[in-house]
């Protein structure tokens, strides 16, 4: 924050504040994501089709602009595959913690870190969507998870069977 001090210029100013116009755009795309998201709250619009959802709310906020993406994983997954796919991203994601969570006790130092990139991962989602830079490697957290949970065997009868679940589903 005192980088932004006295510098109306500078690059990290916009990160701190919501009174820019990024800022308040992106307030209004979440906020059209879930008047969108009421049409077709169970499944969603499809997998690419955010921009059906999303034209003819903002086609009334803002002439011109077109947008595919709310900028928020959660919301985005909510429109493309609806409640379903919003609870299937969620059992992920609780399913992840909670195997990292047993490993505390006896691996205190992956734990942690796991559950910082599980945190970074959500964080980040809040604001951003998924690119392959991101993808990449949350689904090398994913698999890596899914071995720690069957003790190093990939899909072996110990794996944790809420991520084994949700793992399968998605």
């Amino acid at each position: 924050v005192f980088l932004t001090r006295g510098q109306e210029g500078s690059p990290f100013a916009r990160l701190f504040t919501l009174s820019d116009s990024g800022a308040s755009a992106r307030l209004r795309l979440w906020r059209v994501g879930l008047l969108a998201s009421r049409e077709r709250w169970l499944t969603g619009y499809g997998e690419n089709n955010i921009r059906l959802a999303l034209d003819p709310y903002v086609s009334a906020l803002s002439a011109g602009e077109r947008y595919d993406s709310t900028h928020n994983i959660f919301l985005d997954t909510l429109l493309a595959h609806g409640v379903i796919g919003l609870a299937a991203l969620g059992w992920l994601l609780v399913a992840v913690f909670g195997v990292w969570w047993k490993r505390r006790a006896y691996d205190p130092a992956s734990s942690a870190v796991a559950v910082g990139f599980l945190t970074a991962y959500a964080v980040q989602g809040l604001f951003l969507f998924d690119t392959l830079v991101v993808l990449l490697p949350w689904f090398m957290f994913i698999a890596y998870s899914v071995a720690q949970a069957g003790g190093g065997e990939l899909m072996s009868t110990g794996t944790h069977p809420a991520l084994r679940r949700a793992v399968m589903l998605l």
